[in-house]
């Protein structure tokens, strides 16, 4: 039997890069809103389909859908690495407007997601982000975890798949985890 206690490992660099390859998708310019509701949709198709994600984030439902939650303190400049990540995206506080600096290109990205970036951006990218908000509230990972009045509620990442038919992908979610755990204790990193 698997263990799906475990979960994903943050990639800081993928979330990097996937974030400004949205925005720049988007003209260079975002509303936060829509960044994380794209990338948030980027993930969980991505997961849907490679039973892994490109962020690895944890995933929290909040009052304005699910929510990418390391990106989001990144954009506000709550974390570590949020001086790395301003290089090369700019959080404009006073509009909740995120914008590209300074591209750090696509190196940790695979050619994969990048296609499905560009596929969830076609087909959502004209979207606002209060449509894009309404979008994610119809979600059923959302529906079940958030808690109306709570800051934020975690949305475990087999309940996205459980709760949207795909089962059958947690056991290839589990063997990237257990691979990439063993990777990274071999290899060692940050």
């Amino acid at each position: 039997m698997l263990d799906i206690t475990k979960d994903f490992r943050f990639r800081f660099d993928r979330s990097l890069q996937a974030a400004t390859y949205l925005v720049k998708l988007a003209g260079g310019k975002v509303p936060w809103l829509y960044l994380m509701k794209l990338l948030y949709i980027a993930d969980r198709e991505y997961l849907f389909t490679y039973g892994e994600m490109i962020t690895c984030d944890r995933v929290v439902a909040m009052e304005h859908g699910p929510v990418l939650s390391n990106v989001l303190y990144l954009i506000k400049g709550r974390i570590v690495r949020s001086d790395e990540w301003a290089v090369h995206l700019q959080t404009l506080p006073e509009s909740r407007m995120v914008r590209v600096i300074d591209d750090p290109g696509t190196g940790s990205l695979c050619r994969a997601s990048r296609e499905l970036m560009d596929n969830v951006y076609n087909m959502f990218g004209k979207m606002t982000k209060y449509q894009l908000r309404d979008l994610t509230h119809e979600f059923p990972e959302w529906k079940k975890y958030f808690q109306g009045g709570k800051t934020s509620t975690k949305i475990p990442w087999e309940e996205i798949l459980r709760l949207n038919g795909k089962e059958k992908m947690i056991k290839a979610a589990m063997h990237y985890i257990e691979l990439d755990a063993y990777q990274h204790a071999l290899l060692g990193g940050e």
